[in-house]
């Protein structure tokens, strides 16, 4: 993913595999605007991605990605809050920029709120790249996993194999790589999964 495409990416890994290190460096190749949702200000985006006010977003959406470029402002990121809150009025101004969500289980559960099911469907409408970072395949919610993901970036995760069958759309694969995954010495390993 290194242009915009308008897809819906899980990086999905346990803790200290990678999952950030991995976003941050796709976040550096998009010619858009970059938002993390940080839902607990992690330090690795301090440095990278300056803090936004959620009353500071709308103008910042509709900078011109090129002026924000010159000033080093088209990474940012946002955090405190209510995430669902935040995602919803996120997803009202902004336009052709890539969403990375660190930690979405803290937004997106089993029992999926319509407004944010909303966002997800109509993400591709307002020229969103959306990142949802996982710990697990236990945290994505079922209604994402059948057919509205795109690309699945796996790390090592410690998940029951056996457990997942019906959640996803090719567990096959996915099970097959994640056992790939477990059975090397390298814990920041990934594979690249398409769901077409």
């Amino acid at each position: 993913m290194s242009t915009k495409t308008n897809q819906l990416v899980f990086i999905i890994g346990m803790r200290q595999t990678g999952k950030t290190t991995y976003a941050k460096l796709l976040a550096d190749k998009q010619p858009q605007k970059v938002l993390v949702v940080d839902t607990y200000d992690h330090p690795s985006y301090r440095d990278d991605f300056l803090k936004i006010e959620l009353d500071e977003l709308a103008q910042w959406a509709v900078t011109p990605v090129a002026q924000l470029k010159a000033k080093g402002e088209h990474n940012r990121r946002i955090f405190g809050g209510d995430i669902q809150e935040n995602l919803q009025y996120i997803f009202q101004v902004c336009y052709d920029a890539l969403i990375i969500i660190e930690d979405a289980a803290k937004a997106f559960d089993s029992n999926i709120p319509r407004r944010l099911k909303m966002i997800v469907i109509d993400h591709r409408n307002r020229g969103l790249d959306v990142i949802m970072m996982f710990h697990s395949y236990a945290d994505p919610p079922p209604y994402l996993c059948r057919g509205m993901w795109d690309v699945m970036i796996t790390f090592r995760t410690e998940d029951d194999l056996a457990n997942r069958q019906t959640k996803f759309s090719k567990w096959h694969i996915i099970a097959e790589e994640q056992q790939k995954l477990r059975d090397q010495p390298d814990r920041h390993a990934k594979q690249v999964i398409y769901r077409e």
